[in-house]
Protein backbone atom coordinates (compact mmCIF):
# COMPACT_ATOMS: atom_id res chain seq x y z
CA UNK A 1 0.00 0.00 0.00
CA UNK A 2 1.29 3.19 -1.02
CA UNK A 3 2.40 5.51 1.51
CA UNK A 4 0.50 8.44 2.29
CA UNK A 5 1.64 12.13 2.06
CA UNK A 6 2.43 14.21 4.99
CA UNK A 7 0.83 18.25 5.06
CA UNK A 8 4.32 19.05 4.99
CA UNK A 9 5.06 17.05 2.12
CA UNK A 10 2.00 17.73 0.55
CA UNK A 11 2.22 21.36 0.96
CA UNK A 12 6.12 21.32 -0.59
CA UNK A 13 4.57 19.30 -3.53
CA UNK A 14 1.94 21.44 -4.28
CA UNK A 15 4.19 24.78 -4.11
CA UNK A 16 6.44 23.14 -6.60
CA UNK A 17 3.96 22.56 -8.99
CA UNK A 18 2.83 26.18 -8.87
CA UNK A 19 6.29 27.21 -9.57
CA UNK A 20 6.76 25.01 -12.30
CA UNK A 21 3.02 25.96 -14.01
CA UNK A 22 4.17 29.51 -13.58
CA UNK A 23 7.58 29.20 -14.99
CA UNK A 24 7.78 26.47 -17.30
CA UNK A 25 10.22 25.16 -20.28
CA UNK A 26 13.40 27.32 -18.05
CA UNK A 27 11.42 30.64 -17.24
CA UNK A 28 12.02 30.12 -13.57
CA UNK A 29 16.15 30.57 -14.07
CA UNK A 30 15.43 33.52 -16.39
CA UNK A 31 13.11 35.30 -14.05
CA UNK A 32 15.65 35.05 -10.95
CA UNK A 33 18.28 36.67 -13.14
CA UNK A 34 16.10 39.20 -14.16
CA UNK A 35 15.21 39.71 -10.54
CA UNK A 36 18.37 39.81 -9.05
CA UNK A 37 19.41 42.57 -11.27
CA UNK A 38 16.30 44.68 -10.91
CA UNK A 39 16.94 44.30 -6.76
CA UNK A 40 21.00 44.69 -7.08
CA UNK A 41 19.56 47.93 -9.22
CA UNK A 42 17.58 49.07 -6.62
CA UNK A 43 19.50 48.33 -3.56
CA UNK A 44 23.40 47.07 -4.60
CA UNK A 45 24.87 43.69 -3.96
CA UNK A 46 25.01 42.89 -0.85
CA UNK A 47 21.23 43.10 -0.66
CA UNK A 48 20.71 40.14 -2.64
CA UNK A 49 19.54 37.00 -0.85
CA UNK A 50 17.90 34.18 -2.83
CA UNK A 51 15.14 34.30 -0.41
CA UNK A 52 13.98 37.48 -1.37
CA UNK A 53 14.17 36.78 -5.27
CA UNK A 54 11.55 33.70 -4.86
CA UNK A 55 9.59 36.53 -2.75
CA UNK A 56 9.84 38.95 -5.49
CA UNK A 57 8.77 36.12 -8.02
CA UNK A 58 5.74 34.55 -5.92
CA UNK A 59 7.33 31.01 -5.82
CA UNK A 60 7.83 28.97 -2.75
CA UNK A 61 10.95 29.88 -1.14
CA UNK A 62 12.75 26.12 -1.97
CA UNK A 63 11.92 27.40 -5.69
CA UNK A 64 14.92 29.30 -6.74
CA UNK A 65 17.58 26.64 -4.79
CA UNK A 66 16.37 24.41 -7.68
CA UNK A 67 18.96 26.13 -10.10
CA UNK A 68 21.16 27.93 -7.65
CA UNK A 69 22.56 25.95 -4.48
CA UNK A 70 23.44 29.38 -2.75
CA UNK A 71 23.63 33.64 -3.41
CA UNK A 72 26.94 32.92 -4.57
CA UNK A 73 26.01 30.48 -7.15
CA UNK A 74 23.04 32.87 -8.05
CA UNK A 75 25.34 36.08 -8.59
CA UNK A 76 28.20 33.61 -10.58
CA UNK A 77 25.61 33.07 -13.15
CA UNK A 78 24.27 36.17 -13.45
CA UNK A 79 28.03 37.28 -13.78
CA UNK A 80 28.44 34.95 -16.77
CA UNK A 81 25.36 36.39 -18.38
CA UNK A 82 26.48 39.63 -18.19
CA UNK A 83 30.13 39.05 -18.97
CA UNK A 84 29.36 37.64 -22.34
CA UNK A 85 27.01 40.87 -22.93
CA UNK A 86 30.44 42.85 -21.47
CA UNK A 87 32.38 40.89 -24.31
CA UNK A 88 30.11 41.40 -27.18
CA UNK A 89 29.61 45.06 -26.39
CA UNK A 90 33.65 45.82 -26.69
CA UNK A 91 34.06 43.53 -29.55
CA UNK A 92 31.27 45.96 -31.36
CA UNK A 93 32.72 48.45 -30.45
CA UNK A 94 36.32 47.23 -31.66
CA UNK A 95 34.71 46.06 -35.25
CA UNK A 96 33.58 49.17 -36.17
CA UNK A 97 37.03 50.52 -36.03
CA UNK A 98 38.58 47.85 -38.08
CA UNK A 99 41.01 50.39 -40.14
CA UNK A 100 42.18 52.19 -36.32
CA UNK A 101 45.53 53.16 -35.49
CA UNK A 102 46.24 51.73 -32.56
CA UNK A 103 45.39 54.73 -30.58
CA UNK A 104 41.97 54.78 -31.68
CA UNK A 105 41.26 51.06 -31.64
CA UNK A 106 42.21 51.72 -27.67
CA UNK A 107 39.55 54.71 -27.83
CA UNK A 108 37.49 52.03 -29.41
CA UNK A 109 37.81 49.02 -26.86
CA UNK A 110 37.41 52.12 -23.86
CA UNK A 111 34.06 53.60 -25.51
CA UNK A 112 32.74 49.79 -25.48
CA UNK A 113 33.62 49.20 -21.81
CA UNK A 114 32.65 52.57 -20.63
CA UNK A 115 29.14 52.15 -22.73
CA UNK A 116 28.47 49.32 -21.56
CA UNK A 117 28.93 49.99 -17.86
CA UNK A 118 27.41 53.23 -17.32
CA UNK A 119 24.21 51.46 -19.21
CA UNK A 120 24.46 48.42 -17.43
CA UNK A 121 25.10 49.53 -14.12
CA UNK A 122 23.87 46.67 -12.44
CA UNK A 123 25.54 44.43 -14.13
CA UNK A 124 28.70 45.77 -13.98
CA UNK A 125 28.44 46.14 -10.40
CA UNK A 126 27.99 42.21 -10.23
CA UNK A 127 31.31 41.64 -12.30
CA UNK A 128 33.48 43.88 -10.74
CA UNK A 129 32.34 42.42 -7.10
CA UNK A 130 34.46 39.53 -6.89
CA UNK A 131 34.28 39.03 -2.90
CA UNK A 132 30.22 37.94 -4.00
CA UNK A 133 30.90 35.57 -7.58
CA UNK A 134 32.66 32.61 -7.76
CA UNK A 135 35.25 34.12 -10.18
CA UNK A 136 38.08 31.45 -10.29
CA UNK A 137 35.69 28.26 -10.18
CA UNK A 138 33.68 30.00 -13.20
CA UNK A 139 35.99 29.04 -16.20
CA UNK A 140 33.28 30.37 -18.55
CA UNK A 141 33.46 33.91 -16.49
CA UNK A 142 37.00 33.90 -16.15
CA UNK A 143 37.91 33.11 -19.67
CA UNK A 144 35.19 35.72 -21.23
CA UNK A 145 37.00 38.22 -18.76
CA UNK A 146 40.62 37.22 -19.54
CA UNK A 147 39.78 37.64 -23.49
CA UNK A 148 38.48 41.60 -22.68
CA UNK A 149 41.87 42.28 -21.29
CA UNK A 150 44.04 40.79 -24.16
CA UNK A 151 41.91 42.53 -26.22
CA UNK A 152 44.16 46.33 -25.96
CA UNK A 153 47.85 44.01 -25.83
CA UNK A 154 48.61 44.45 -29.31
CA UNK A 155 47.76 48.05 -30.03
CA UNK A 156 50.03 48.99 -26.51
CA UNK A 157 52.46 46.93 -27.98
CA UNK A 158 52.38 49.22 -31.19
CA UNK A 159 52.04 52.19 -29.44
CA UNK A 160 55.05 51.09 -26.90
CA UNK A 161 57.24 49.44 -28.87
CA UNK A 162 60.41 48.62 -27.46
CA UNK A 163 59.09 48.65 -24.20
CA UNK A 164 59.87 46.05 -21.78
CA UNK A 165 57.00 43.26 -20.87
CA UNK A 166 57.35 44.75 -17.23
CA UNK A 167 56.56 48.36 -18.75
CA UNK A 168 54.06 46.98 -21.12
CA UNK A 169 52.31 45.47 -18.13
CA UNK A 170 52.15 48.46 -16.31
CA UNK A 171 50.80 50.54 -19.15
CA UNK A 172 47.85 48.15 -19.60
CA UNK A 173 47.19 48.67 -16.21
CA UNK A 174 46.92 52.01 -16.14
CA UNK A 175 44.29 51.76 -19.54
CA UNK A 176 42.22 49.17 -17.18
CA UNK A 177 42.44 51.36 -14.39
CA UNK A 178 41.06 54.41 -16.21
CA UNK A 179 38.31 53.12 -17.69
CA UNK A 180 37.40 50.66 -14.66
CA UNK A 181 37.43 53.90 -12.23
CA UNK A 182 35.55 55.95 -14.33
CA UNK A 183 32.73 53.44 -14.39
CA UNK A 184 33.42 52.67 -10.05
CA UNK A 185 33.24 56.29 -9.99
CA UNK A 186 29.71 56.61 -11.95
CA UNK A 187 27.60 53.53 -10.38
CA UNK A 188 29.31 54.27 -7.01
CA UNK A 189 27.56 58.21 -6.78
CA UNK A 190 30.49 59.96 -7.19
CA UNK A 191 30.21 62.03 -10.13
CA UNK A 192 27.18 63.26 -8.56
CA UNK A 193 30.28 64.95 -6.23
CA UNK A 194 31.77 66.85 -9.09
CA UNK A 195 28.12 68.31 -10.55
CA UNK A 196 28.14 65.88 -13.34
CA UNK A 197 24.23 64.63 -13.27
CA UNK A 198 23.36 61.28 -14.29
CA UNK A 199 22.63 62.55 -17.77
CA UNK A 200 26.46 64.13 -18.07
CA UNK A 201 27.96 61.42 -17.18
CA UNK A 202 28.77 59.23 -20.52
CA UNK A 203 29.59 62.66 -22.33
CA UNK A 204 31.98 62.97 -19.70
CA UNK A 205 33.96 59.94 -19.13
CA UNK A 206 34.30 59.89 -22.89
CA UNK A 207 36.00 63.17 -22.50
CA UNK A 208 38.02 61.94 -20.36
CA UNK A 209 38.79 59.05 -22.39
CA UNK A 210 39.89 61.01 -25.67
CA UNK A 211 42.08 63.61 -23.37
CA UNK A 212 43.96 59.92 -21.94
CA UNK A 213 44.20 59.01 -25.33
CA UNK A 214 45.88 62.43 -26.88
CA UNK A 215 48.62 62.61 -23.64
CA UNK A 216 49.55 58.52 -24.66
CA UNK A 217 49.82 59.24 -28.31
CA UNK A 218 52.38 62.37 -27.80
Amino acid sequence: MPKKLSANHKTVAQSSKKDEQAYHHGNLRAAIIEATLALVEEQGVNAVSVREIAKRLGVSPGAPFRHFANKKTLLTAVATEAMESFSAAIHEELTASSNATPAEALRAIGHGYLKWALGKRAQFAIISNREEIDFLEAPQLHTLSDGVMQLMNPYIQALFAGSTEEELIAKRLVCRALVYGLARMAIDGHFEEWSIPIGRQQHTVDLVLDQFIEMIKR
